[in-house]
């Protein structure tokens, strides 16, 4: 089974994710709603302006704002009870082993019940937290990909990480868009 079908059968289909997957290259009716990178001169795929990567589980995953947050509901709800992934694989997912990081995503001390991934691309930057101890995750994206981008929108990183943390203290609830 490959990745992208494996990611369909155990998560996507499970969350009702209908625009999330590891499509590399990305497929034909998916493009007139798919965002476009950054750095579109050093694009790999001229029609569309995607760079392909080899490492399509590390950077192959195509997804919007909105069902990242699914994605992040589900991690915290297994988390806490178990769910979509077992209690102790979610726990394993976010115990740190090297730094602060468990699986790909990170823990703050100052933030404990929280936990986060940030992550770019060729084209693209991202910031995903989420709660461990209560429903809430919220997810940011943006197109660009070197230095300037990044610098530019990190303190927005720190926003969003509050955000989460006022919800928590004020039982406010957000809603995203595709």
């Amino acid at each position: 089974m490959t990745l992208r079908d494996a990611f369909q059968k155990e998560i996507a289909e499970p969350l009702g994710l209908k625009r999330t997957g590891y499509f590399q290259p990305l497929d034909e009716d998916l493009v007139s709603n798919a965002a476009f990178g950054g750095r579109l001169a050093y694009r790999e795929d001229p029609l569309h302006g995607y760079h392909y990567y080899p490492e399509g589980a590390a950077a192959g995953l195509w997804t919007t704002p909105t069902e990242l947050t699914k994605l992040g509901l589900a991690l915290s709800g297994s988390y806490r009870e178990g769910g979509l992934l077992k209690k102790e694989t979610a726990r394993r997912m976010v115990t740190p082993v090297m730094n602060d990081y468990g699986l790909c995503i990170s823990r703050d001390d100052s933030i404990p019940d929280q936990v986060c991934h940030a992550g770019g691309n060729e084209g693209f930057i991202a910031y995903w937290t989420l709660s461990l101890s209560e429903d809430l995750c919220a997810a940011v994206m943006f197109n660009g990909s070197n230095r300037a981008n990044n610098a530019a929108v990190e303190p927005l990183f720190g926003f969003v990480d509050r955000l989460i943390v006022r919800a928590k203290a004020e039982g406010t609830v957000f809603f995203g868009s595709a």
